[in-house]
């Protein structure tokens, strides 16, 4: 699963904002622990999707709409509530994933060809191709505040995991994964993503891992119970971001944990179908997405109380 999913999302910013409150509790080895968010939902003016990949800490969030014909754009939405479409010049389609402190975005962008590139983008229009040596197509997904990169890269099959810092590209893959996927890094360095077995099938389990660095130690990170666990975020707190699956058949439900004491909190937009968490900040402001009764995506933006 990558940060396209948690692009999914939301109704007209014309329309009243929602806010609600959510309270959820902390799901611990032997004790519980609660946590209440404000969750406000937003949209893409006009946007018949609106899908939220990564927040920073000014609250600047980044991600991906359609319009009214379905053609995928990028979009800056600033703290004010206001929004900025990006397209990569001549791109079919564009889309943002990451987002820095510095407000360096990274994205990626589709061609006539149907093959997909990446880029780093910088206000107020400036574009820097991303391109993993001699790869058949390039996703970055994430961008930490010393400007290092993460994403994946496919040679010509099966996605592999990559890191851009300085110019220098480093491939790197889960051990004997069938795919490996980064969708973050935090300013220490520590990269978050998912994973496949080798022995994957039509309805293989994905598993989130956290990589202490880049050449470093690899760990599982798995929500209690789940078929199925993505992660799409880290922040310098080691706080992660993500969704799960119960079962192959269950739909996404969002969710935030604390690694280091075992606490995993849910976080469902409240009446939603399904829900993810994209993005997380050192103060715990979330961004993510989640589908309505109508089966249409907002995106929202959480706040803890």
């Amino acid at each position: 699963m990558s940060k396209a999913f948690l692009g999914s999302v939301m109704t007209t910013l014309s329309c009243a904002v929602a806010v609600v409150v959510l309270s959820a509790t902390f799901v611990l080895a032997q004790a519980r622990s609660s946590l209440s968010f404000t969750l406000t939902s937003f949209d893409y003016p006009g946007a018949t999707y609106t899908g939220p990949s990564a927040i920073n800490k000014a609250g600047i969030v980044v991600g991906v709409y359609d319009d009214a014909s379905f053609v995928h754009h990028g979009f800056v939405r600033f703290a004010n509530g206001t929004f900025k479409q990006i397209d990569y010049p001549g791109a079919v389609w564009t889309g943002l994933t990451g987002i820095n402190d510095s407000n360096q975005v990274v994205g990626v962008y589709d061609t006539s060809a149907g093959l997909g590139h990446g880029f780093l983008f910088t206000l107020p229009n400036h574009f820097t191709p991303i391109e993993y040596p001699n790869a058949k197509e390039t996703f970055p997904y994430e961008i930490n505040n010393g400007g290092q990169i993460v994403g994946v890269w496919y040679p010509d099959g099966l996605p592999r995991g990559f890191s851009l810092l300085n110019g220098t590209y480093t491939d790197f893959t889960y051990p004997n994964a069938w795919t490996t996927n980064p969708q973050g890094i935090n300013s220490a360095g520590v990269i978050v993503g998912g994973w496949e077995p080798s022995n994957c099938s039509e309805n293989c389990q994905s598993f989130g891992f956290l990589l202490t660095s880049v050449g470093g130690v690899y760990s599982d990170v798995v929500y209690p119970g789940a078929f199925s666990t993505y992660i799409s975020g880290i922040n310098d707190l080691g706080r992660v971001a993500g969704s799960y699956m119960h079962t192959v058949t269950d739909t996404f439900h969002g969710f935030i944990a604390d690694l280091s004491r075992n606490q995993y909190l849910t976080v469902d937009y409240p009446g939603s179908i399904m829900s993810g968490v994209s993005g997380i900040t050192n103060a715990g402001h979330l961004t993510g997405s989640y589908q309505d009764t109508n089966f249409k995506w907002h995106g929202f933006i959480g706040v803890p109380k």
